[in-house]
């Protein structure tokens, strides 16, 4: 594999299961796919570890960010229960996310709605997201006549097989909206990269980090809620406004860095 000029990471928030439910929990998938220049991971890379060292117990490890533990302040992150560590935690977690110099792609689907559409061949929600966000990378990146890379974090032996025959299709055959002769042009492998969480790679834990407010973000922005929840998730989509895709010529975001597919 020929080394690529960006790196795109994905991570989950929802349900990816077919099943459907009035719970946003449940109704709502959504996918946060941050990219950066592969120049720019040792600056992420640093940067994480300078949280990790200055707000958590180490002890020779550094621990991997998780946002569920880190919310429920569980293993390595029970120190936030204290209300001093945790603000302080906050707040450098807030300009790492703020200072790293990355590009969001988010994208949220309503699966309630997806499942209704028989004129779509691609059934499987997290790959209906897969399509739309390889659109928008691959044709950014013919436009900056750059390459990339996809990674994506494990989330089962038969997920994974999926998830990666769904992106290799997309390499071989282009999607409604995308060429294969672009797709094959701009990404540099036919193999999507999956990663285990306790690997520890820094841009998985960025997704990981983004995923949730990013889909909140996405829902607010189309209608589908009225606010996007804790005061630190209010704190972290202020933070990440100015990170999203944005469309040549205008900025604009929606359809281009938040995408929302129902």
């Amino acid at each position: 594999m020929n080394p690529a000029d960006y790196i795109l990471f994905l991570d989950e928030t929802g349900d990816h299961t077919m099943g459907v439910s009035d719970d946003v929990g449940k109704r709502y998938l959504g996918i946060a796919g941050p990219f950066l220049r592969t120049s720019a991971l040792a600056t992420l890379d640093t940067a994480l570890a300078e949280l990790k060292s200055n707000h958590l117990p180490c002890n020779g490890t550094l621990p991997v960010l998780h946002r569920k533990e880190i919310m429920q302040s569980r293993g390595p992150f029970s120190c936030l229960q204290a209300d001093q560590a945790r603000q302080s935690f906050d707040t450098e977690l807030i300009s790492v996310v703020t200072k790293v110099p990355y590009t969001l792609l988010a994208v949220t689907i309503d699966k309630s709605q997806h499942g209704t559409k028989a004129y779509r061949n691609l059934k499987h929600p997290y790959h209906y997201c897969l399509h739309a966000i390889l659109e928008r990378f691959c044709g950014l990146l013919d436009r900056l006549n750059q390459t990339g890379h996809v990674m994506a974090e494990a989330r089962g032996k038969v997920e994974d097989y999926l998830l990666k025959e769904a992106y290799r299709e997309v390499y071989e055959g282009g999607t409604s909206y995308l060429s294969a002769r672009v797709a094959r042009k701009t990404l540099v492998s036919q193999e999507m990269e999956i990663r285990k969480k306790q690997e520890n790679i820094g841009g998985l834990q960025l997704a990981d980090m983004l995923a949730h407010p990013a889909n909140r973000d996405v829902l607010v922005a189309y209608g589908r809620l009225g606010c996007h929840g804790s005061p630190f998730t209010e704190r972290i989509t202020d933070a990440i406004k100015p990170k999203y895709n944005r469309k040549f010529g205008d900025g604009r975001v929606k359809g281009y860095g938040k995408i929302f597919l129902s």
